[in-house]
């Protein structure tokens, strides 16, 4: 699976990463494990692979991993909606 170049997430841009994330993940056939609960061990350390691959530093280190990709993708998003957009 290759990466390439994405756009890392900040504390400023998460809309627009968000929207390139999903596409990416539908295009790897991948989406749904950041919906769905009890997705395949296998493809949900995939996603998390590529989410904290594209994701500042500073936002890893404020970040408790979660266990799932969908907890972290709703994590992610909760924040941003909630207005304490992370400091990185």
């Amino acid at each position: 699976m290759h990466i390439g170049t994405f756009l890392i997430l900040t504390r400023s841009n998460y809309q627009v990463w968000a929207t390139r994330m999903r596409l990416h993940l539908e295009g790897l056939e991948l989406w749904d494990v950041a919906e769905i609960e009890n997705a395949p061990r296998k493809k949900d350390r995939q996603v998390m692979s590529i989410i904290f691959s594209t994701i500042s530093d500073k936002i890893t280190r404020e970040l408790e991993v979660e266990k799932f990709a969908r907890e972290t993708w709703q994590l992610l998003k909760v924040k941003e909606r909630s207005g304490k957009s992370f400091h990185g």
